[in-house]
């Protein structure tokens, strides 16, 4: 690994960003220097295909892609952030905060950067696939109504409502930055079983290179690969699952009743595997992260909301927790406003309270002895 000792200015960063009108409404945020003893960026995982007409060619594709950053002085277990979106949310804040990439290497956490096969700069794919832009599920109503307000159909941008308190800029330009921050994502099964197999060489890999089991962050669909990987290796210290939205797993025998929608509709709990793979979940602690504006009780107004969504997987993942703690797992639920940490979107780690979360994230490190 190539040794460059480059040292950044976080507060300078910072001072670059607030050109634009959503950042100069920002408070200064403290000085800190953050210094990186090496860095850089490779592939990982993946198959080659052999081309047609010369068997003796071939096509090197359906690898990840990680970029790394390694503090001088580094702590013992490396952050590997996964992300569902695209890799900016642990990059910067919406509001041009520093994200948890500055700010767990500030605290000297060695610091890889995952885009996941046929995702960001991973985007070369075994197989054909058509992507099409007329796509509800990444459009701007969408996006906005992941909790950060309303914006009822047939009815212009403007006429969006932001969610009272909610720790989102309202700047146009950080908006239009939200809508942009979406990369094209594929969840058929085929792609959780791809994208968790390239995962378990990364963690692998990052394991030899520090003698250390990693700690891996997921967000939204992205924690289905959470869920399935520790089943393909061990090297995880712990996994913090940003708002899940992938259903979890039971041990065969134990799934939960089904759960009532505010439709009228009951979902299912989850899905079963075998006790022997369920309790590869309770070898390491698993903190998962849940923002605010999200239905406390089944509540009929919310049928066909995301806030309902959202409610039903908290509630599949509170029965998750059961499950893992009953076979001696470490698996926690924290709804930041029920300690004080309000008015998080789906992307409570790039909301602008990201310094409330970032401090509950680092005592929770030092609670399980990950520090």
């Amino acid at each position: 690994m190539p040794n460059h000792s480059l040292w950044l200015s976080a507060a300078l960063l910072l001072t670059v960003a607030t050109s634009s009108d959503a950042f100069a409404q920002r408070k200064p945020a403290d000085k800190k220097l953050i210094e990186i003893e090496s860095m850089g960026a490779r592939a990982f995982g993946g198959t080659t295909v052999p081309m047609p007409d010369d068997p003796t060619n071939l096509q090197a594709c359906d690898h990840g892609f990680a970029e790394w950053f390694i503090p001088p002085g580094a702590r013992r277990h490396p952050m590997v952030l996964v992300h569902g979106s695209s890799t900016r949310t642990y990059q910067t804040t919406f509001d041009g905060q520093p994200g948890f990439q500055s700010i767990f290497l500030a605290d000297r956490y060695p610091v890889y950067l995952v885009d996941l096969p046929w995702t960001g700069r991973a985007g070369k794919a075994c197989d054909e696939y058509t992507w099409s832009p007329v796509n509800n599920t990444f459009s701007a109503r969408f996006v906005f109504t992941n909790r950060v307000g309303l914006l009822p159909a047939n009815t212009p941008e403007s006429a969006k409502e932001f969610f009272p308190g909610v720790a989102f800029p309202k700047d146009a330009k950080a908006i239009d930055q939200y809508f942009r921050n979406q990369y094209v994502e594929f969840n058929a099964a085929s792609n959780t079983e791809r994208e968790s197999t390239a995962l378990a060489v990364l963690l692998e890999e990052v394991y030899k290179q520090h003698g250390a089991k990693a700690i891996l962050h997921t967000h939204s669909s992205s924690h289905s690969r959470g869920l399935l990987v520790p089943r393909k290796t061990d090297k995880l210290a712990a996994q913090i699952g940003w708002e899940p939205s992938a259903a979890p797993v039971f041990p065969q025998g134990e799934l939960p009743p089904p759960i009532p929608r505010a439709d009228g509709v009951r979902v299912p709990a989850g899905t079963e595997i075998p006790l022997a793979e369920f309790l590869k979940l309770t070898k390491h602690p698993i903190l998962l992260i849940w923002g605010d504006y999200i239905p406390k009780q089944l509540d009929k107004a919310y049928a066909g909301t995301p806030q309902e969504s959202r409610r039903i997987f908290l509630e599949q993942y509170k029965l998750f927790a059961q499950a893992a703690n009953k076979h001696g797992g470490n698996v926690r639920n924290v709804i930041l406003p029920e300690i004080g940490i309000s008015g998080n979107t789906h992307y409570a780690m790039a909301d602008t309270n990201i310094t409330q979360v970032s401090r509950f994230i680092s005592q929770w490190l030092k609670q399980e002895r990950l520090d």
